[in-house]
């Protein structure tokens, strides 16, 4: 029986390899990269998704360096908000359904609690603003549509904090500073990419958080990690002020969702439970492209 078919856009990046990983008796993953088909680009997308035929297009691809963004204005607006209509717009022609995946910087970050998907969003970077521009054209060009907000995730796959911080603490000789006034919902792409098939096999759509149960510090998550990969390393925290950076963060962006919890369907695990089996299982492999 032939599989229905998912196209992944950003296919090299976290989320996209994670999803062309994932095993489903039911859905074939089809990544594609930049070099096939620049999202900017309205007539190579069409083309792409014409070639493919997919019954859902998942959204992964992205411009997701938050200071670059903030350095240029212009080419994050084109990626995430041009790049994503034009996504959107091809998805709509072929009728396919749409996932576009968001980010917990669309928060202005001064609520003294969880983020839920009915709160309104603020964004204080310009990622968080291109982001947001995002998901309001998902909204405009497509009927069925699913958003799904994450942040701070983490995997084995390309670049993240985890391994920055890894990295950075086997190289420095003095203590590895690292901010504590930073609070957020570290998430591993595994958890996020079966929460969302979940999503898609329910037949659910429309706005979800997706992240981690909990919230902890930047800091304080380095400790954890660092304390089972890097026992020796010596770190303290700062403020962010001690660290300044072109775009600003929230100081509390921490994701909640009351939509999985209303419909019976959070699969998502306490944070420091999902870091311990993500080390258990790549901690190893962290370490080696550290040394190597």
């Amino acid at each position: 029986m032939a599989k229905n078919k998912i196209l992944i856009t950003g296919s090299t990046g976290q989320l996209g390899m994670e999803f062309c990983s994932f095993k489903s008796d039911r859905f074939e993953f089809v990544g594609v990269v930049r070099k096939e088909a620049d999202i900017r680009d309205y007539k190579q997308v069409i083309k792409m998704v014409k070639k493919y035929e997919p019954e859902i297009i998942i959204h992964t691809a992205a411009m997701t360096d938050v200071d670059a963004c903030e350095r240029d204005q212009n080419l994050a607006m084109e990626t995430n908000c041009s790049g994503t209509r034009n996504v959107a717009l091809a998805a709509q022609k072929s009728n396919a359904a749409i996932v576009y995946f968001s980010t917990d910087y669309v928060f202005d970050g001064t609520k003294p609690s969880a983020y839920v998907e009915s709160d309104a969003a603020n964004p204080i970077s310009h990622y968080g603003y291109s982001k947001l521009m995002g998901e309001k054209v998902i909204r405009e060009f497509h009927g069925n549509w699913t958003i799904i907000r994450s942040g701070w995730i983490y995997s084995h796959y390309g670049k993240n904090f985890v391994k920055s911080i890894v990295s950075a603490a086997k190289k420095s000789k003095k203590p590895l500073k690292v901010v504590n006034d930073q609070r957020g919902s570290p998430t591993w792409t595994k958890e996020i990419v079966s929460q969302t098939m979940k999503i898609l096999e329910s037949g659910q759509n429309g706005l979800f958080h997706v992240a981690a149960q909990g919230e902890i510090s930047r800091f304080d998550f380095a400790k954890q990690f660092l304390k089972r990969l890097n026992p020796s390393a010596k770190i303290e925290p700062c403020t962010s002020k001690e660290y300044p950076l072109p775009a600003k963060r929230p100081a509390r962006s921490t994701l909640t969702s009351e939509r999985l919890d209303s419909l019976g369907m959070n699969l998502m695990r306490p944070i420091e439970t999902s870091l311990n089996e993500f080390l258990d299982l790549y901690g190893d492999q962290l370490l080696n492209e550290v040394t190597n």
